[in-house]
């Protein structure tokens, strides 16, 4: 959940994504309720990219 947090506390990919603000823990731990493995895997690598 750290690395997440680390993510997310990057002014661009928070633009990227349209948030204000990093989202409560609660909040992320939804969406990666909704997505599976492999599309969190497609986030990670593009991240790295970006």
């Amino acid at each position: 959940m750290s690395k997440v947090t680390t993510v997310w506390a990057d002014r661009v990919l928070r633009q990227v994504v349209g948030w204000v603000k990093v989202p409560v823990e609660t909040t992320i731990l939804r969406i990666f309720k909704e997505v599976s493995d492999a599309q969190i895997s497609q986030f990670e690598a593009l991240t790295q990219y970006v």
